[in-house]
C-alpha cells in the first residue's frame, strides 16, 4: 500500500531538520582550546538535532556537502586549496557555515567572503578583558538573543572589518567604535555565522556565549526558529 500524505509529511520534515553537521578543528591547540570546545560544539549540535561528528585537520572540509552544518574552528591554519573549494561549493549550494573564534585570524580573500569579516588585529592593549554585549534588534535573529542585551562576558578581543551585505547582529562599543562579535551574511544559496566568542573554557561555560552560538546554529542551519522573524 503506497504511503498517504499524511504519512509522508513527517518523515519529510524530518528531513528538513535532522542534517548532519561537521565540526572541522586544525591548529595551535596551546593559545586556542580547539579540542575542548569541538566536545562543546558537538554537545550542542546533538541537542538541537544535528547528526554531528568530529574532524581534525582542513582536509576533512573536503567531506562537506550541501546537506550539512560546517562548524570551523581553526587557530593558525590558512584555508585554501581543495579544502577551501569544497567549503565554498558546499556552502554556495545551501550549506550553513559557523566561524567560530579564531578562525578569521589572517586568512586569504575567498575564505574572508565566506565568513563576511576580515581581522584586523586584535586592537589596543589590553587584548583581554570584559565586553559587553550589544545586540541589533532589528535583527532578523534578535528574538533568539535579546536577552543578552548588556551582558558582561571576559573575553579576548579582535578588531575586525565587515564585508559589504555582512550584518552584525551582536557588537560591543570599543574605542575605534563598534567592534562586531557575531555576524551573519549570505553565500549563494547558504547562510555564514561568525561567532568571536570561544576563547577557552571560561566562554563555553558562559551561558550568553552559549546562546550566541545556539543561536548561529540554528540560523546557519535552517532550523525552523531561526526563520520565524526573517523576511
Amino acid at each position: 500500500m503506497p504511503p498517504t500524505s499524511a504519512s509522508v509529511a513527517p518523515a519529510a520534515a524530518t528531513r528538513r531538520t535532522r542534517k548532519r553537521a561537521l565540526v572541522v578543528i586544525a591548529g595551535d591547540d596551546v593559545y586556542e582550546d580547539l579540542f575542548t570546545a569541538s566536545c562543546e560544539l558537538q554537545d550542542l549540535l546533538v541537542a538541537r538535532g544535528l547528526v554531528a561528528r568530529v574532524r581534525i585537520g582542513i582536509a576533512a572540509l573536503e567531506e562537506a556537502s550541501c546537506d550539512d552544518l560546517i562548524v570551523l574552528y581553526t587557530a593558525g591554519v590558512v584555508i585554501d586549496g581543495a579544502p577551501l573549494r569544497a567549503l565554498r561549493a558546499a556552502v554556495e549550494s545551501g550549506a550553513g557555515l559557523v566561524s567560530v573564534h579564531s578562525s578569521v585570524l589572517p586568512q586569504n580573500d575567498s575564505f574572508d567572503r565566506l565568513a563576511g569579516v576580515v581581522f584586523r588585529s586584535h586592537g589596543p592593549l589590553p587584548h583581554s578583558g570584559d565586553v559587553r554585549l550589544r545586540v541589533d534588534h532589528a535583527h532578523p535573529l534578535a528574538p533568539a538573543v535579546a536577552d543578552v542585551d548588556g551582558a558582561v562576558v571576559g573575553h579576548e578581543h579582535y578588531r575586525t572589518a565587515t564585508l559589504p551585505g555582512v550584518r552584525a547582529l551582536v557588537w560591543r562599543d570599543a574605542p575605534y567604535g563598534p567592534e562586531p562579535l557575531m555576524t551573519t551574511n549570505r553565500v549563494g544559496r547558504g547562510s555564514a555565522c561568525w561567532v568571536q566568542f570561544g576563547h577557552d573554557m571560561a566562554a563555553w561555560g558562559n551561558p550568553a556565549v552559549r546562546k550566541l552560538i545556539d543561536a548561529a546554529v540554528s540560523w546557519a542551519a535552517d532550523l525552523p526558529q531561526a526563520r520565524e522573524n526573517e523576511d
